[in-house]
């Protein structure tokens, strides 16, 4: 049966996981001398290693043939921790194991001595997902475990993890992998598969994967099926992940600047006859303002950029003809519908909206000012007290929130003096709003004859 290549090239070795090297020398290091936690946190992105060192850790505790602080993978241990088979190495998914129950039979199984190693290994994946009362009556056996059990909770929402878990861990944060680091390892592993891939078909594969070893793997993989054994471009790539390529919403960001609605509509309707998935085709055209962005105002821009050869000449116009307002409200109006996209129906009329109002509107970002600031009253209420002064400049205003923004219509010059030059009443503003919204803001002033 065909092994999947993530699986095929999990390391089994500390040494062989990569990009996480100042986890794997303390670790090891912990294990030669002894010096062994009863829990361990492993926190990270997805497909960064957590699970993979867990069982790494879990049979270098149990080998019976250590070398050097690795296992061997070898022994009869090591080999049924892979397979799986060996009871004393318990994997759950907290995810579907969520509720007080399932971690009082670990309790009870925690009593019980190691079969065949040295310690009971409990891995608990996804463990932020773990109800309060699971986290509970896992915290009773951490307070005092028995001496041959060891806990490794792996998570990808630390947050979610009450303070009082966190403090009886030691904890140890994976980092996602470079796009370069990444694209080194997909061509490797490529290269011992016999696999034929291009330096910019790996790119695009590591660019996607997000810093994931195995997202990267994974997409290699479905990749190779495509192309029937024919060399893995970007094209490739792009049709697998149902992407736009670069010079297509490039395209689309020229046409924009230039106030080509019809155009811009076209490129839109192309990418829906060729199944782009329109949420993709938003995250791409941020990112491409993004790298324009960048062009324009940095000098030294190695490593920020992830923007293939051929279309970096396009880019570098674009980011001569835009102006940095221009961009950063371009970006605006498309983060501003593409956090939106959870609710909306058709992902492809956003799309299409948030061009029309580029294309059509003078200032897209003012006419998109959410609602009027129903709880203004309440703020200034409260600025009256810690600021009588501002508060009184405000009497009669009105104010507008757009995303993390308040923008206050005020006919007041001193009100508009005294938040341009006096830092202590823009700060007693700020404090006003997060007290009333329970949330920081930043302000600024409203200007109708901005409106179309």
């Amino acid at each position: 049966m065909y092994k999947v290549l993530y699986r095929k090239w999990r390391p089994a070795k500390f040494s062989e996981i990569i990009g996480q090297e100042h986890i794997s020398k303390t670790i090891k290091s912990e294990v030669l001398t002894g010096n062994i936690s009863h829990a361990y946190l492993f926190v990270g992105s997805r497909g960064t290693g957590k699970t993979t060192t867990a069982k790494i850790l879990a049979k270098a505790l149990n080998c019976l043939n250590l070398q050097n602080g690795e296992p061997c993978c070898a022994c009869s241990v090591c080999t049924g921790i892979d397979s799986g088979s060996i009871l004393d190495v318990l994997e759950i998914d907290a995810a579907s194991s969520t509720g007080v129950d399932n971690i009082r039979l670990l309790k009870e199984d925690a009593k019980f001595a190691p079969t065949v190693g040295k310690f009971r290994i409990y891995i608990i994946d996804e463990a932020h997902m773990l109800s309060t009362g699971a986290f509970n009556a896992l915290l009773k056996i951490m307070e005092d475990p028995p001496e041959n059990v060891v806990f490794i909770l792996a998570t990808t929402q630390v947050n979610k993890v009450p303070p009082t878990v966190l403090s009886r861990c030691q904890r140890f944060d994976f980092l996602r992998l470079s796009s370069q680091r990444l694209k080194e390892r997909i061509i490797d592993v490529a290269n011992n598969e016999n696999i034929s891939i291009s330096e910019e078909g790996a790119m695009l594969i590591a660019v996607l994967a997000d810093g994931g070893v195995r997202d990267a793997l994974s997409l290699l993989d479905v990749c190779n099926s495509v192309s029937g054994g024919e060399l893995i471009d970007e094209e490739t790539v792009e049709k697998v992940a149902a992407l736009p390529t670069g010079s297509v919403c490039l395209d689309l960001i020229s046409f924009v600047s230039q106030k080509k609605l019809e155009d811009s509509l076209r490129v839109i309707e192309g990418c829906h006859l060729k199944s782009v998935d329109m949420i993709n085709l938003f995250s791409v055209i941020i990112k491409t303002y993004r790298n324009i962005l960048l062009l324009k105002l940095c000098e030294n821009i190695d490593g920020l950029l992830e923007i293939p050869q051929k279309d970096l000449r396009k880019s570098q116009d674009l980011a001569k003809e835009l102006t940095v307002e221009e961009i950063l409200t371009n970006i605006d109006v498309f983060k501003a519908a593409y956090s939106n996209l959870a609710k909306a129906a058709n992902h492809k009329m956003e799309l299409e909206l948030c061009v029309i109002k580029l294309c059509c509107l003078a200032n897209p970002v003012l006419d998109s000012v959410d609602c009027n600031l129903k709880q203004w009253s309440n703020i200034l209420r409260h600025l009256s007290k810690i600021n009588p002064m501002l508060g009184s400049t405000l009497i009669g205003s009105v104010a507008y929130l757009k995303d993390d923004v308040i923008l206050i219509d005020s006919k007041s010059a001193l009100f508009l003096d005294l938040v341009r030059n006096n830092e202590q009443a823009k700060e007693s503003l700020k404090t006003a709003i997060s007290v009333v919204l329970g949330k920081k803001y930043r302000i600024g002033p409203y200007n109708k004859h901005d409106f179309v």
